[in-house]
């Protein structure tokens, strides 16, 4: 997928490694959780709720 290449891409860039242990996703209220579940699984990154 796109966002995975666009990570891959800062990483070569930056010369600096995503570290995805400590990344976590945030959605507005708006956002469904089938919206939510597509980023979520392609990524394997927990969910934090928002706090608004």
């Amino acid at each position: 997928m796109e966002l995975k290449r666009l990570f891959s891409l800062y990483e070569a860039t930056s010369r600096q490694q995503i570290d995805f242990a400590k990344f976590f996703l945030y959605f507005s209220p708006s956002n469904s959780e089938s919206a939510q579940a597509p980023l979520q699984a392609l990524l394997g990154v927990p969910v934090v709720p928002c706090h608004e």
